[in-house]
């Protein structure tokens, strides 16, 4: 009986001694009845099984962190003990990864402040990112002149003349409009990219810059928005213009206009496409679309989502993701012209 409860007695020293090693010592002093964000490590990467046994220690998973075994979740201090002593848990840990801060969308477009004090920059916008070579050389000089010599470029097809001294900003703004270029536009043309379309690319099913420019016609005089939004066409499914995270995503394709087999340009339409803190794949809508039916139908998704947003802070990613697929179809194909 004796040698029994020395026995007992070893593996529960044992046991908190490898709950201990499982555990921050920062944790470890964290009272019962406080919430804590903690980073699960796991013996592998975990799979649901991990993510359920979890839950039922009564945490709550915000991050996927699979590539290096672990997951991020909010759970009780009081659960971190048994949780520690699960036989799949590594190692856990109080999570410090401060979340992404907002993003300014339209950040790349107009007149914003540099950090530096006294010092702008300009996002000048590209049509579908076009230039001539005249206006080429009339930027280079603007960025010489008015600025710091830089020009940056982003991934929206625009770019950026930095380094300008407020005295010096409207002769810039000025010169940038006489070459016939922009420093301001809508919501529609500010996110609207295109990849470079069957005109210089063989792989591509449709022309893509030049729909793009039909879009942006056809709806600034009819959707006035107050939100920023992402109109993503790609050519074909090497998705050079990553239509998949797009609030609206065009993917080009051959669409049949005939028993013979004779074929049109045209798309399929995705939404609800994301990137960073809202990172998600697009879901698709609508299938074979002609090439100019397009600008009519994302027409009627932009009116859809002003019509029935839950508030005007709601933004388009936010409203199709709370939105089903099909019912989304059926308020868009309701939308009167």
């Amino acid at each position: 009986m004796k040698l029994l409860g020395v026995t007992l007695f070893v593996c529960v020293i044992w046991a908190q001694d490898i709950r201990a090693q499982k555990m921050s010592a920062e944790l470890a002093a964290k009272g019962p009845g406080e919430k804590v964000n903690v980073i699960v490590q796991f013996n592998a990467p975990p799979t649901l099984n991990e993510h359920q046994m979890v839950q039922r220690h009564g945490g709550i998973f915000y991050r996927d962190l699979s590539l290096v075994k672990s997951g991020a979740y909010t759970l009780s201090a009081a659960e971190l003990q048994s949780l520690a002593a699960e036989p799949s848990v590594a190692h856990i840990s109080e999570d410090h990864i401060e979340p992404r801060p907002n993003q300014n969308r339209q950040a790349h477009v107009g007149v914003h402040a540099q950090s530096q004090s006294g010092l702008f920059y300009i996002g000048v916008v590209l049509p579908v990112g076009k230039m001539m070579a005249n206006q080429m050389r009339a930027l280079a000089a603007i960025a010489r002149d008015c600025g710091d010599g830089d020009i940056r470029l982003t991934v929206w097809q625009n770019f950026l003349i930095s380094g300008i001294p407020e005295a010096r900003l409207v002769e810039a703004q000025g010169r940038i409009e006489a070459i016939g270029l922009d420093w301001k536009a809508s919501s529609i043309r500010a996110g609207l990219i295109a990849c470079t379309g069957s005109r210089g690319c063989r792989f591509s099913a449709s022309d893509t810059k030049g729909h793009a420019e039909d879009i942006a016609r056809w709806c600034e005089p009819r959707v006035t928005l107050d939100q920023p939004i992402n109109i993503h066409l790609t050519g074909c499914h090497n998705s050079c213009a990553q239509h998949y995270i797009g609030d609206i995503g065009l993917i080009g394709a051959r669409v049949a206009i005939n028993e013979d087999g004779d074929t049109v340009d045209g798309y399929h339409i995705f939404v609800g496409g994301g990137f960073g803190a809202q990172g998600e794949i697009g879901r698709e809508i609508f299938h074979d679309v002609k090439a100019d039916a397009a600008p009519e139908m994302v027409e009627r998704l932009l009116k859809t989502y002003l019509a029935n947003r839950a508030s005007p802070a709601e933004s388009f990613h936010q409203f199709t993701a709370s939105c089903d697929v099909a019912v989304l179809k059926r308020l868009a194909q309701k939308v009167v012209l």
